[in-house]
């Protein structure tokens, strides 16, 4: 039999709900990809099965039909067309309900079931637990197969962050901890304030210097740590700034004056700096008591006086170079004994700089011609302690300088003027040559000894008596060139002058160590200094030998005359 039109309408009725549940089917995944929620997911993919029913029953309406028009035809082939009919009839609805039954099951396996499955995951997830839990796969690679790997690695994504952010939270606590440790053990005060000028927060060190328990410097306000005019005005500062005003003390350090919990006011230093906070602009200020540190740069400027004034009243000249070589400074005196470099003596010239450029000012007596040799001689020996040798500046100035290396580098130099000693050294010298030309001339026995009894002059006739060169006799004693019970003798004699300070003189018989034995008379008579002590004595010994002869010659004389004489009266 050929099927009508209602029939294959009703067929592709069929037909079209089986093509809108393989449509409902995409949906789904495609609902599943962006997340949707399960209960409308069903809602979304539900499928209108009335038109198949429609069909099914306009099958069976179509078969009674056939059958009623059909009622004539013989009744055999009626029954037997019939039968077919019922039969055909039964076997398409058993299909359509099988196919029916498998699309739902094809439905709660492959969609529903899987749908489910990924529901029931996605609400097992927990942020706080990551990597607990994952998408059922199973490996097929359809839609919903490729839905669930993508979730998981969706949350394989979500896992690597939250394991970043837990570490980086640890990392942060830890920081801050390290930070809360760093400044709370501090010897530097820390304090924060806000826009109104609250303190926010302070650390252990702020509360130690102003004299505060522990937090309660927290929410008061900050000029209660400044003394007057400051407190009044701190609020107004902060207004000022906060409307554009000029910041003339955010990013500099300064010193200022602090106000203790006692009301005592102290040196303070502090460095002040904005932030700006979630919460606002706030302002972080390091603050550190300064009194111990202000008293000792008292101290050391006193220190300081005092050694420039210690310094400057040496009274030689005075100078200290640092361990480069370099003056650190000097007193006027030293200034002043070198009068063509005097403007070379600043502070922190070099040695070296010094001596070339005075050098050919023509400063030293002893660099002339030489200049540059002069130069290294004086810096080669700067290597060393140098013991006191002089430096003749030109014409009759003369300095006796001494160089002194310190403990840890650098140098002490020390200048004296000797220019009136040398002068005196001079005159002395043109003394005793003139003395030593006008008692070698003298028909005496001259000698100076010290206050210990050195002798340092004798004349001419002091070598001839003695046989003993007047170089091998300075500096020596009595001892050292007459017998000793005559030199005890002597030293017995030159202490009654030194020690009575009066002068002697006395006649005596004396054997010289030329052989001799002389007839003298010897003078002793102290030496006294500008201040009136003795410090040695002169001996002048005037051989009266010869007188003696003349006048024992003379007696003998006298006595023969008067024995003539007493025999001329006995004749008589």
């Amino acid at each position: 039999l050929g099927v009508s039109q209602k029939e294959k309408n009703a067929l592709d009725d069929l037909q079209n709900v089986v093509e809108e549940y393989r449509g409902a089917i995409t949906r789904a995944e495609a609902l599943i990809n962006i997340n949707f929620p399960t209960d409308q997911i069903d809602r979304q993919v539900s499928v209108d099965d009335t038109p198949a029913m429609r069909a099914l029953l306009g099958l069976s309406n179509a078969v009674a039909s056939l059958r009623q028009s059909k009622a004539k035809v013989v009744s055999g082939e009626i029954n037997a067309l019939a039968s077919r009919i019922n039969v055909s009839a039964m076997g398409i609805g058993a299909l359509l309900v099988i196919l029916i039954l498998a699309l739902a099951w094809f439905l709660r396996t492959r969609l529903i079931n899987p749908l489910g499955n990924l529901v029931a995951a996605f609400d097992r997830i927990d942020p706080g637990a990551p990597g607990q839990v994952r998408l059922p796969s199973d490996q097929s690679g359809d839609e919903l197969d490729k839905v669930a790997a993508a979730g998981n690695q969706f949350l394989d994504a979500v896992d690597r962050h939250l394991l970043e952010r837990q570490y980086a939270e640890t990392a942060l606590r830890q920081n801050e901890a390290f930070i809360s440790a760093v400044i709370g053990s501090m010897v530097d005060g820390v304090i924060t304030i806000d826009e109104r000028g609250l303190i926010t927060s302070n650390n252990p060190a702020a509360e130690t210097i102003f004299g505060y328990r522990p937090n309660e410097m927290l929410d008061k306000n900050v000029s209660m740590l400044m003394p007057e005019p400051h407190q009044n005005s701190h609020n107004d500062y902060l207004a000022n700034y906060r409307n554009g005003g000029e910041a003339h003390f955010i990013g500099t350090t300064r010193e200022v004056r602090g106000l203790h919990k006692d009301g005592k006011e102290f040196p303070l230093s502090i460095a002040i700096s904005e932030i700006e906070a979630e919460e606002g602009r706030q302002y972080s200020g390091i603050v550190r008591d300064i009194s111990r540190f202000k008293e000792a740069e008292e101290k050391l400027r006193q220190s300081e006086s005092l050694l420039s004034t210690a310094i400057e009243t040496i009274p030689d000249g005075f100078a200290i170079f640092d361990a480069e070589d370099r003056l650190v400074r000097s007193n006027s005196k030293f200034r002043h004994l070198f009068s063509r470099s005097v403007d070379l003596l600043a502070p922190g010239r070099h040695i070296k700089h010094i001596l070339r450029e005075g050098a050919k000012r023509g400063e030293y007596e002893d660099a002339f011609g030489r200049e540059d040799e002069w130069v290294a001689e004086q810096l080669e020996a700067w290597k060393e302690d140098r013991d006191t040798y002089e430096l003749h500046l030109g014409s009759e100035q003369w300095i006796e300088a001494t160089d002194r290396l310190l403990p840890h580098g650098g140098h002490i130099s020390i200048r004296t003027d000797i220019s009136d000693r040398k002068k005196a050294e001079q005159e002395r010298r043109e003394s005793r040559k003139l003395l030593q030309s006008l008692t070698d001339n003298l028909p005496v026995f001259v000698s100076l000894k010290d206050a210990e009894g050195r002798f340092q002059f004798v004349n001419q006739l002091f070598e001839k008596w003695t046989g003993i060169g007047r170089n091998f006799i300075v500096g020596k004693t009595v001892h050292d060139i007459y017998p000793e019970d005559q030199a005890v003798q002597f030293d017995i004699e030159d202490r009654e002058v030194i020690d009575g300070g009066t002068a002697t003189s006395r006649e005596k018989d004396l054997l010289y160590p030329d052989g001799e034995t002389r007839s003298v008379i010897s003078t002793r008579f102290p030496i006294f200094t500008s201040t009136g002590a003795v410090n040695g004595l002169g001996t002048i010994n005037f051989d009266i030998t010869e007188r003696k002869k003349a006048e024992q010659a003379m007696l003998d004389a006298k006595a023969e005359a008067e024995k003539a004489n007493d025999a001329k009266s006995e004749f008589l």
